[in-house]
């Protein structure tokens, strides 16, 4: 079922933006360079810009509809900004640095919103930092409070620009996780935009990939991985919100080991691309906790390294050299010993 429907031009003298997009009531993404038309997108759903023409639609509220004018049922609905229900978080946090976190939290907020403050607060874990000044707080602890004041207004949809890439990692992953807690408990639609993978992969469901203005495709987030053009390394990024105990966690009922004993049942775990080993037979003499039987689903060159994507009952992806990948003989479809050590599972907790 489409919650969210949209299909808008806007023209610019150097640019044309052509969306046509229907989306879920779960966490969506916009992936695509930067300059493509992401934000734009972000800014005519929420009433910043106007489309030439269109017709933008959320839950069944018409928000935006223009006809041409050579249509013979010419319409004309553009609600305010105020009005559309949206909530908004951009790149930097934009909280009021004269009222404390409470007050920024509680701003715009109504009474008879289906979500109480109180409850916003918990989820967010923002407890402790309800009396601190925004000149107080942390850039990953701001974006949680921007992220709270959003969804104190009980917004038909949350918009999220970038929301992230101005974090440290630990901070990146911590916002990443609350996001999927406040879909999964109030159902409320997110239309994430980025341009870096791992981000979407761990987070979203759907994701339409622009590029010059034009929605190029749809694809299923795990795919999207296939695309990465990064030399450096892929993050593995999982979102839990699972039973896990002891010295161990689980990524679609499949056994991880980690270094620690785990203190909540929710948590985002990465695992860098680089710090997994392939092996085409079982090693039993290696110093290592997580040993995984798989298959290759993908394999890419990037620079002087071979990305092989595989499949363990979760998508891992492994970054390892030529002259290994030559070595191994490597070849779609393969079974693949993958291989990673309980120390290079990172934890953050949500």
């Amino acid at each position: 079922m489409s919650f969210i429907n949209i299909d808008i031009t806007k023209k610019y003298p150097d640019f044309v933006l052509k969306c046509s997009l229907n989306f879920n009531n779960k966490i969506n993404g916009i992936f695509g360079p930067s300059g493509s038309g992401k934000s734009t997108i972000l800014n005519c759903i929420a009433g910043f810009i106007s489309p030439d023409i269109g017709k933008i639609k959320i839950n069944d509220k018409i928000l935006y509809e223009i006809s041409s004018s050579y249509s013979l049922n010419n319409k004309n609905i553009s609600i305010n900004t105020e009005h559309r229900d949206i909530g908004y978080v951009t790149q930097k946090p934009n909280l009021f640095p004269s009222m404390n976190v409470d007050e920024n939290i509680r701003y715009g907020y109504k009474d008879d919103n289906a979500i109480k403050v109180e409850e916003i607060i918990d989820i967010m874990n923002v407890k402790n930092l309800i009396h601190r000044y925004p000149s107080q707080l942390s850039g990953g602890e701001a974006q949680k409070i921007s992220i709270a004041r959003a969804l104190a207004r009980f917004p038909s949809v949350l918009l999220m620009d970038e929301p992230v890439s101005e974090l440290d990692l630990k901070s990146k992953l911590m916002v990443l996780g609350y996001l999927k807690k406040i879909n999964k408990r109030f159902s409320i639609p997110i239309i994430y935009v980025s341009h870096d993978i791992s981000e979407i992969v761990s987070i979203c469901d759907k994701v339409a990939m622009i590029e010059n203005g034009q929605i190029k495709d749809v694809k299923n987030s795990q795919s999207l991985t296939y695309t990465s053009n990064n030399d450096t390394e892929f993050e593995n990024i999982y979102v839990l919100n699972e039973s896990i105990s002891n010295n161990s966690i689980s990524i679609n009922n499949v056994k991880i080991n980690t270094l620690n004993r785990l203190e909540s049942k929710s948590a985002v775990i990465l695992i860098s691309s680089n710090s997994v080993i392939l092996s085409k037979y079982k090693l039993n003499n290696i110093d290592a906790e997580n040993i995984l039987l798989g298959k290759i689903d993908n394999i890419k060159l990037i620079g002087s390294k071979v990305r092989v994507f595989c499949n363990v009952g979760f998508d891992i992806v492994s970054d390892i050299s030529e002259y290994s990948f030559k070595k191994m003989n490597l070849n779609i479809n393969d079974e693949i010993y993958v291989i990673f050590k309980s120390e290079n599972v990172k934890i953050s907790y949500t």
